[in-house]
C-alpha cells in the first residue's frame, strides 16, 4: 500500500486509482475522479474531461485528526476549495463547478474532535 502523500501526488498527476490508509482514488459513474476518505467522504474532485481543475472540499475539516491531515495534503494543490461535505452521490453525474460550490455542509458540528469515550458508545 502506498503512503497518503504518494496517493495525493498520484491523484494530482491524473491517476485514476490507488489506495492508502483510509483514502482512495475512485472514478464516479459520470467519469469524474475523486479522492475520498473513509469510503464515503469526497475530499477532492476533478472532472473526467478536465474542463476545470481540482476542487478540494474543506468542509470535512474537524471530522477527525486524520481527516484534517488528509485535507492538509490536498488543499495546497487544489485550484478551488469549497466548504461542502460531498459524498459519492453528490458527484456521481459529473457536476459542473457551480454545482460543486453549492454543495453544503451537513448539520454536524465538526468544530471539535469527537469524544469516543462517551457512555454507550464503547466508552466509560
Amino acid at each position: 500500500m502506498m503512503s497518503q502523500s504518494e496517493l495525493v501526488d498520484r491523484f494530482f498527476n491524473e491517476g485514476t486509482s490507488g489506495v492508502a490508509s483510509n483514502m482512495e482514488i475512485a472514478t464516479a459513474v459520470g467519469g469524474g475522479v475523486v479522492l475520498k476518505g473513509y469510503g464515503h467522504a469526497v475530499y477532492a474532485y476533478r472532472p473526467g474531461d478536465m474542463r476545470f481543475k481540482t476542487v478540494c472540499f474543506t468542509g470535512w475539516k474537524g471530522a477527525s485528526s486524520s481527516t484534517n491531515q488528509h485535507i492538509a495534503l490536498i488543499e495546497p494543490e487544489a485550484e478551488h476549495c469549497f466548504d461542502g461535505r460531498p459524498s459519492m452521490t453528490d458527484v456521481r453525474h459529473d457536476p459542473d463547478l457551480g454545482v460543486l460550490e453549492g454543495i453544503s455542509s451537513n448539520d454536524k458540528d465538526y468544530s471539535g474532535y469527537h469524544d469516543r469515550a462517551v457512555e454507550g458508545r464503547g466508552g466509560v
